[in-house]
């Protein structure tokens, strides 16, 4: 039994529970991190596909204008004024916007990923920052447990001590 009452088995007991809660804590941590680079993967990619498919519709816009252009010019029109020209330009504008819009779908679904990986680590940050807070709780219980011994062991000392010395000195002068 150690001093004051507590076994030191007890003391190496909530040092025991406090490394298995660390341990846990930071296999937790690290599954979250593996959680957050795939989404952090996921976002790069949902970038390249979006770049990607922005290319092929701005290609299939470019296409679309060229036809337009050559039926007016095998009609015997002149694609490059009047209303061959705005047909094509706005053909091209169309295609603009839906290039800007896979974009933007594109960087938004990106985001997302990224948001979801950074929710990922902060998640597994939390778990070993409350692992810790309750190994710091387990401790100083332990101690606060220690004290109270250590109290009760001296107030029974002193009293002993003192219930002693008073029947030493009774029956030194019965």
């Amino acid at each position: 039994m150690g001093y004051g009452g507590i076994d030191k088995s007890e003391d190496n007991l909530t040092s025991f529970g406090n490394v298995v809660n660390m341990l846990g804590a930071n296999e937790q941590q690290t599954a979250a991190n593996e959680q957050a680079n795939e989404y952090f993967q996921q976002a790069g990619y949902a970038t390249q596909y979006a770049a990607e498919q922005a290319g092929m519709e701005q290609y299939s816009v470019n296409l679309a204008a060229g036809a337009q252009s050559e039926g007016f010019a095998a009609g015997g029109v002149n694609p490059g004024e009047g209303t061959p020209l705005a047909v094509a330009n706005t053909t091209r504008a169309l295609g603009q916007i839906q290039v800007n819009a896979i974009m933007q779908q594109g960087a938004l679904e990106s985001q997302l990923e990224e948001e979801q990986g950074q929710i990922s680590q902060q998640g597994g940050l939390e778990d070993v920052i409350s692992a810790e807070g309750q190994n710091v709780t387990n401790t100083q219980q332990t101690k606060i447990s220690q004290a109270v011994q250590n109290t009760e062991l001296l107030d029974n000392l002193l009293t002993g001590g003192l219930l002693g010395g008073m029947n030493a000195l009774s029956a030194a002068f019965s």
